[in-house]
């Protein structure tokens, strides 16, 4: 059995400037960025002499193919010189992807020890308000979609632990 080649997922620093609207390259790096999806290198526990390790990507990353595809149901399609050309607004598919992730979890209970992190609404405002500047650079007059965030309710007394077990059958068939 073959297996499949792992998905392409790229960060390049250097597209984050100069803006371009434009550029799906561009507008990933950006989704990238405000996830923090990008690759980190590990450093602890390495000897002198030691080869350095390379750099890892988070554990739920996402490839290449689908910020690209998250991107283009985010823009806003323009006409440039009689095509239609999507304009990215990275802040926009960050706020929307974050909030869609099943990883994500405000409050969550495991064996006793509890733990909390910032409401995702206003990490997702932060986004938001950073991203003014970005559609500040739309042509004057484009429409551009708000963003709808609704109240959700992230607080949960279920405990995130699992004790996985087979369930006995009582009876017989």
């Amino acid at each position: 059995m073959t297996q499949s080649a792992p998905p392409v997922r790229t960060y390049d620093e250097s597209l984050l400037l100069p803006v371009d609207l434009a550029s799906v390259a561009w507008g990933r790096t950006w989704v990238r960025q405000f996830l923090r999806d990008y690759p980190e290198v590990q450093t602890g526990g390495i000897g002198p002499g030691q080869p350095t390790r390379g750099a890892v990507w988070p554990e739920f990353s996402r490839s290449d193919a689908a910020l690209n595809a998250a991107l283009y149901l985010d823009s806003v399609l323009l006409d440039v010189g009689g095509t239609l050309t999507p304009f990215y607004r990275p802040h926009f598919t960050a706020a929307r992807l974050y909030l869609g992730d099943p990883n994500v979890w405000r409050t969550r209970n495991v064996e006793g020890s509890s733990e909390t992190r910032r409401d995702p609404g206003e990490i997702i405002r932060m986004w938001l308000n950073q991203g003014r500047a970005f559609d500040a650079l739309f042509p004057t007059g484009t429409p551009l979609p708000p963003f709808e965030l609704q109240e959700i309710e992230t607080a949960s007394t279920a405990s995130d632990y699992f004790s996985p077990s087979i369930p006995l059958i009582v009876g017989g068939l």
